[in-house]
């Protein structure tokens, strides 16, 4: 690739996008027909797909994880819709409720528009180490992903 350059795979049925980069992986579940595009420029692109409605809704591997102390919680919505996300500790009781409104279909990926969660509980106290679940509540449906928190 010429120098100044950048490659970038985007996921067109998600609605992201991935900057290629030397050593970089990306997995791809194909059931069907995935459409993908690869692109070459020397702009810096973002990683939401700008006016592209995704497929499906997801909730997207959490990151950092493990996490200290804040995470970003990233999402793809198929439809606008009230978004609610919640955090149980490993006891599964319910710590944390962030409650973000009614949403647009897209990509919320980046750290701009990923929920950050602060590794706080209600009451605004840092959580102990552990193992958490992120559960995202959007459009009538539930979606779960673990993460882990270390101090």
């Amino acid at each position: 690739m010429p120098r100044g350059y950048r490659v970038y795979l985007e996921d067109v049925d998600r609605g992201i996008r991935f900057e290629m980069r030397r050593g970089g992986r990306y997995s791809v579940e194909v059931n069907g027909r995935r459409e993908m595009r690869v692109r070459v420029t020397r702009r810096k692109l973002g990683m939401e797909l700008e006016g592209v409605k995704p497929r499906r809704s997801e909730l997207l591997p959490c990151y950092p994880n493990p996490g200290n102390p804040e995470i970003w919680i990233p999402y793809i919505l198929s439809e606008r819709c009230e978004v609610t996300v919640r955090i149980y500790d490993p006891s599964g009781r319910l710590i944390r409720r962030l409650t973000l409104g009614r949403k647009e279909a897209g990509a919320y990926v980046s750290k701009g528009r990923a929920v950050r969660w602060d590794g706080r509980n209600e009451r605004g106290e840092r959580v102990a180490s552990g193992v958490y679940v992120v559960e995202l509540s959007a459009g009538g449906r539930r979606f779960t992903r673990r993460i882990a928190i270390i101090k």
